[in-house]
């Protein structure tokens, strides 16, 4: 009986991972939305409007990959510091080392942050940590490139060209959708694996 409740309470890896997927890729898209209808910004403005959406957003949607008590409060204590250094390490790298590889570094030295915020906010540790970060990873550098893949077709460049070239602001859409399922699968796998870690220490 004990076993049927704790199966029904704790999703599985697939279950969680599914969650966080649609569960980011809504508040994705309402983000990126502001890059596509917006109009015109700075690039500080665009980047802060972008990423406070992403904050505000993501507990209100997010919230039920954390289980026990507070769920809303405490996804984003979470959430927030974890995103935050992400963002910050992605520009840094974008900004200083520009294009492919700036793009990269910045992005694993921010995943790798997110992961290590999730994992010692559930005192997970040693090799759930790797493996969270490689998830992770692995799933947003797939759903960044696809979604970057999607704009440039709309921008008339790559595989994509043919079906979405002129339809920039689509192309936008769709590329915070990919994203959105990327990161928040990857999202929704730390987020439950760390607290299956931390409940078995």
């Amino acid at each position: 009986m004990n076993d049927a409740v704790k199966k029904s309470r704790f999703p599985d890896d697939a279950k969680a991972t599914l969650s966080g997927a649609w569960r980011f890729a809504v508040v994705s898209v309402l983000a990126y939305g502001i890059w596509a209808f917006g109009g015109r910004m700075s690039t500080v403005v665009l980047y802060s409007s972008i990423a406070l959406a992403f904050v505000v957003l993501s507990g209100l949607l997010m919230y039920p990959l954390v289980r026990g008590p507070h769920p809303i409060r405490r996804f984003y204590a979470i959430f927030v510091p974890g995103f935050l250094l992400y963002a910050v390490l992605w520009c840094a790298g974008w900004f200083g080392l520009g294009g492919e590889i700036g793009e990269n570094w910045g992005s694993g030295a921010g995943l790798a942050a997110f992961a290590f915020v999730i994992a010692r906010a559930f005192k997970a540790k040693g090799l759930v940590v790797f493996i969270c970060f490689i998830v992770l990873f692995l799933f947003h550098t797939v759903g960044y490139q696809l979604g970057s893949d999607c704009y440039y077709g709309a921008r008339g460049k790559g595989v994509f060209a043919p079906i979405l070239e002129g339809h920039v602001a689509l192309g936008k859409l769709l590329w915070g959708l990919f994203y959105g399922l990327g990161f928040g699968a990857g999202i929704g796998y730390a987020f439950h694996r760390c607290q299956e870690s931390g409940a078995e220490s």
